[in-house]
């Protein structure tokens, strides 16, 4: 098998350097291009550190999940690890969990008494006891399917965004599977690909693993991406599992920016979110449409996007000008309007820069768990539990 190196990991490394090197050089410009209430003075919310951890046991940074029913955090190392850290809600690393080769994406049951972990290096799925801390079943991935990297729940399915990094100039590797848990015996399959055009194609491509997004509480809908390229085309999916996967085209467009760091659903189901690394704000995307609902003002580069579980709240970072974190109140009209302010702003004062994907809120949205990366070969990813007041 080809070196499954984490295309997310080698490309996010390569960005965050490059638009440090532009935002230095083009500071004036970048600052001009990011409207002035970005920092909001009358800041709604806010959000004050909680709790932070040292640097976790870890060689690097996958996915982070947070768990109401164990009032844990799990946090994966990324495809250059092998292990999954617990971490509670208070910062207090809990657990440590080691020969899951390569693990990465990470998506929760729904009643959070089981944790799946992508292992990029085993091409398989493993299903962790979040009550024992322990692996209890391992699904590999069909043959010549390979590295299996980000992961995303709707009701019992698992779709799986699988793909290796072959280099340039190789055939497209990558596609979507998916691991129905409520079948008899539980395995990963590879749904066909239905649109209105071709009603028989047999699989989605791309050219490395792509980033998948759903709602677990309100199945049917999976938005899929490839990040990290130029242009960014997104396409919606009417999902089936079972005995006959399938994913039904809705729509497919190529989105206003480029360098898809990050992508989210609203528990609803009918909105993504989408950090664009070539932008200065966060787009609200209809998965009907795929048009852009609205956008949320941050600064040159947004790494990270989360919503809350209950919908009320969202949650991004980036790290150009300054390190932060932003919240806003979904359904506030005027968050949704392209320049306004956050109700919430946190200016991260640590060093290091914020992970890709390194954001995720607690069942009640009060606290957000967010990840830092230090620079390169000075140690492991960081946590900190933020607090956010909602009065």
């Amino acid at each position: 098998m080809a070196n499954p190196i984490n295309i997310r990991t080698r490309l996010a490394a390569a960005y965050h350097h490059a638009a440090k090197v532009v935002a230095a050089a083009l500071a004036l410009t970048a600052l001009a291009a990011v409207p002035s209430t970005a920092h909001a003075d009358d800041a709604r919310m806010t959000i004050v550190p909680a709790a932070r951890t040292p640097p976790l046991a870890l060689p690097g940074f996958g996915a982070i999940v947070a768990d109401d029913a164990t009032r844990s955090v799990f946090v994966s190392s990324g495809g250059g690890g092998d292990g999954v850290e617990e971490v509670g809600y208070g910062g207090t690393v809990l657990g440590q969990l080691g020969h899951e080769p390569g693990a990465d994406g990470l998506a929760l049951s729904a009643d959070g008494r089981t944790l799946y972990v992508a292992l990029s290096r085993a091409d398989a799925v493993a299903a962790i006891d979040t009550g024992t801390f322990t692996e209890k079943a391992r699904f590999p991935l069909p043959p010549h399917r390979s590295c299996p990297t980000n992961l995303a729940r709707t009701g019992p399915d698992v779709w799986i965004g699988y793909g290796c990094d072959h280099g340039a100039g190789t055939p497209d590797s990558g596609g979507v599977a998916v691991l129905a848990t409520d079948t008899a015996a539980p395995k990963v399959a590879l749904p066909r690909e239905i649109s209105a055009q071709q009603r028989s194609a047999a699989e989605t491509h791309y050219a490395a693993a792509p980033l998948v997004a759903a709602s677990g509480e309100a199945p049917g809908t999976l938005v899929v991406s490839e990040p990290y390229v130029n242009p960014t085309t997104a396409t919606t999916y009417a999902t089936s599992a079972g005995a006959d996967p399938s994913l039904n085209v809705v729509r497919t467009t190529s989105l206003g920016g480029s360098e898809l760091a990050d992508l989210a659903a609203s528990p609803d189901g009918a909105t993504a979110f989408a950090a664009l690394g070539s932008q200065t704000t966060v787009d609200a995307l209809s998965t009907a449409s795929l048009a852009v609902a609205g956008q949320y003002a941050t600064g040159l580069g947004p790494d990270a996007v989360a919503v809350s579980p209950d919908g009320t709240e969202l949650a991004a970072t980036a790290a150009i000008p300054g390190s932060h974190v932003y919240v806003w109140r979904l359904g506030d009209p005027a968050g949704a309007a392209s320049g306004s302010g956050p109700a919430g702003d946190y200016g991260r004062p640590e060093s290091g820069a914020p992970a890709p994907r390194g954001l995720a809120f607690s069942g009640d949205g009060r606290l957000l768990f967010f990840v830092t990366e230090p620079p390169s070969g000075q140690g492991g990813p960081t946590l900190t539990v933020l607090e956010v007041d909602q009065d």
